[in-house]
């Protein structure tokens, strides 16, 4: 392993938990002076889902979390349309906006209007696509390119979204692809 990398995940890391709004009961002053005193230092908290943001929940948990050193990241699911009405649903499918564009525009939007530390993009997979069938199918791995394309677009344009407003804001990903385990033949 190289010891860069181990000296800058020490200084790199943090402890931190995950947060849905329809998870708890909005008891953010209660949790917040918790977390704290157990050496909790992030609360990365589900802003958005599809351009709509919590934005009651973002501020409970933000005003609660950041007075107490406790940094606030911006949860956003990538590809989620699914809870907009069916006319918009269809309307950004017809317009193939699904949508690089809108999770940038969703991204910029929290991060220039909350004094969030940094954005967080998660589901960045389209999916389940485990079964037999897809993996083994003939265009397979054109499909992996295409999909790590548009992972790579989605995240280089919420960074450029990000570098337009007048404060730095980190920018995470989860990027991992799900690939299956292969366990060895029995012997």
């Amino acid at each position: 392993m190289n010891i860069l990398a181990v000296l800058l995940a020490g200084i790199m890391s943090v402890t931190g938990i995950w947060s849905r709004p329809d998870r708890h009961d909005r008891n953010w002053d209660e949790l917040a002076p918790l977390l704290a005193a157990g050496g909790y230092d992030a609360v990365f908290y589900m802003a958005a889902i599809d351009p709509y943001i919590g934005d009651e929940g973002l501020m409970e948990c933000l005003d609660a979390c950041l007075p107490l050193g406790i940094d606030v990241h911006a949860w956003v699911p990538m590809w989620r349309i699914d809870r907009m009405p069916e006319v918009q649903q269809r309307r950004i499918l017809d317009e193939g906006r699904i949508n690089i564009e809108l999770i940038a525009r969703t991204c910029l939007r929290i991060a220039a209007e909350y004094p969030v530390t940094g954005i967080f993009l998660d589901y960045s997979g389209y999916g389940d696509y485990s079964d037999d069938h897809v993996n083994v199918g003939h265009y397979y791995e054109m499909f992996r390119e295409w999909q790590a394309g548009r992972i790579n677009d989605a995240v280089r344009a919420v960074r450029d979204s990000l570098n337009r407003i007048n404060r730095v804001v980190q920018l995470s990903a989860s990027v991992m692809p799900h690939e299956r385990e292969t366990l060895p033949p029995d012997r």
